[in-house]
């Protein structure tokens, strides 16, 4: 409140007379907006569907204390606040696509990792984790990064409560085919949890050729216009 100034310049023209449900329509009716929408619910997907059952995975697979298996959030977490910084900001610098490219890339080696994991020692589990969660920040921050480029200032509230509810489709749709294809034995242990890691591998190689297609004209029109430090008129320049 002290720093931070009023941003209201984007919504003084905003139609008091428009339907109730016109940004919704907008969305629909805009391609590039709906691809957007449809890429965000893939990242989203391609990411949750293995996270349902990391912990009894570990637990009942591998045979980690439940008291143990908490720590890799812990370490994750920490490991997502820092590379959510230093990743935002070189990719400001090396191209948000780029990174977004190569963190769905290297996903997919660590979602095989952690899926068909051996039995080893817990601290290499940590480190596993670490990289997975690095790597899935760095795909996170890019991608909505991008995909907020797609609507003009004054939309851009309403597109994004939009993309919020998408993820979450995205969230629940992953859970919902993750306990198909996962079952449990007697013991509790899990099987064709390796399935659902090929699943997440192919859903986020479908996100990473929808976003290359729908980004990368976009990205290189931003660096192009980028340097005149006025974003409507890079986004009505992408329009064109």
């Amino acid at each position: 409140m002290k720093f931070i100034p009023n941003i209201t310049a984007h919504i003084q023209n905003k139609n008091e007379h428009a339907h109730r449900f016109q940004a919704l329509l907008t969305v629909i009716e805009n391609r590039e907006q709906s691809a957007a929408l449809l890429f965000s619910c893939l990242v989203m997907m391609g990411h949750f569907l293995i996270i349902p059952f990391i912990n009894p995975f570990l637990e009942f697979n591998k045979g980690f204390s439940r008291n143990l298996t908490p720590m890799i959030y812990l370490f994750g977490g920490v490991a997502s606040f820092f590379s959510a910084v230093v990743l935002g900001k070189f990719s400001d610098k090396a191209g948000k696509l780029k990174v977004f490219s190569y963190s769905v890339a290297f996903s997919f080696i660590m979602v095989w990792i952690i899926t068909n994991m051996p039995v080893i020692p817990f601290s290499f589990v940590i480190v596993l984790f670490v990289m997975w969660f690095t790597v899935a920040t760095s795909r996170a921050v890019t991608a909505q990064a991008m995909i907020s480029n797609v609507v003009h200032a004054d939309q851009r509230g309403s597109f994004m409560s939009f993309n919020s509810s998408v993820q979450q489709l995205g969230t629940a749709i992953a859970s919902f085919i993750a306990g198909f294809v996962v079952i449990r034995d007697g013991s509790g242990k899990l099987h064709r949890y390796e399935w659902v890691g090929y699943i997440s591998i192919v859903v986020l190689l479908l996100a990473l050729l929808l976003g290359r297609w729908l980004f990368a004209d976009m990205e290189k029109k931003v660096g192009a216009l980028g340097n005149a430090g006025d974003r409507a008129a890079v986004l009505t320049e992408i329009e064109k």
